[in-house]
C-alpha cells in the first residue's frame, strides 16, 4: 500500500462558486504554528483503489462535478489539514470511499516521508464520495475542522444509499 501525504495552508486559495471550493478564513499561516509546532487538523484519506480511482474520473471527466481536486484546495487552504492517497482500502462495494480522522496537535515533527509516522485519533468512513453533495459535504466539514472539531453536514449524517 502507498500513501502520499499533503499538508494544508500552503498555495492559491481558491474562488468562490467554484464547487465546493471556498478560501479558508484568516490569513494563510501555513500547517505549522507560529513557533512550528504542528497545530494538528483534519486527517483526509482517500482510497484510489481501481474502482474508487474510475468513479473519481467518471465524476470529474464524465459528470463534470469538482470532486477530488475541490478536495485537494480545500485540504491545501484549511489550517493542519492532510491529505493521504492509499491504495485499495477494501469496501469497494460502497463507491468511493474516504475517512476522515482527527491529527493531534504536537510538537514533534509531522511525516512528510512514505513509510513515516502520522498519529490520529478516531475517525470515519464515508462511502459514495464521487458523488457531488457528499463530496461538497465533506469540503465544508473539513473546512469547519472535520472530525471531533464540527458537526457532520447533514448530507454525510445520513446512511449512503448508491
Amino acid at each position: 500500500m502507498t500513501s502520499r501525504a499533503q499538508r494544508g495552508g500552503g498555495g492559491e486559495r481558491p474562488e468562490r462558486g467554484e464547487g465546493c471550493r471556498e478560501p479558508a478564513p484568516g490569513p494563510d499561516t501555513g500547517a505549522g504554528g507560529k513557533d512550528g509546532a504542528d497545530p494538528g487538523g483534519p486527517l483526509v484519506m482517500v482510497c484510489l483503489g481501481h474502482r474508487c480511482a474510475a468513479l473519481h474520473t467518471l465524476a470529474q471527466e464524465v459528470r463534470a462535478e469538482p470532486g477530488l481536486p475541490a478536495l485537494t484546495e480545500v485540504v491545501r487552504s484549511t489550517r493542519g489539514a492532510i491529505l493521504v492517497t492509499t491504495g485499495c482500502v477494501g469496501h469497494c462495494e460502497l463507491g468511493a470511499v474516504v475517512a476522515l480522522g482527527r491529527r493531534p496537535a504536537s510538537t514533534a515533527a509531522v511525516a512528510t516521508e512514505p513509510g513515516g509516522v502520522l498519529p490520529f485519533t478516531g475517525g470515519v468512513v464515508l462511502a459514495g464520495m464521487d458523488r457531488a453533495p457528499r463530496a461538497e459535504a465533506l469540503c465544508r466539514w473539513v473546512r469547519d475542522g472535520g472530525y471531533q472539531v464540527a458537526e457532520p453536514p447533514d448530507e454525510l449524517a445520513r446512511p449512503f444509499q448508491g
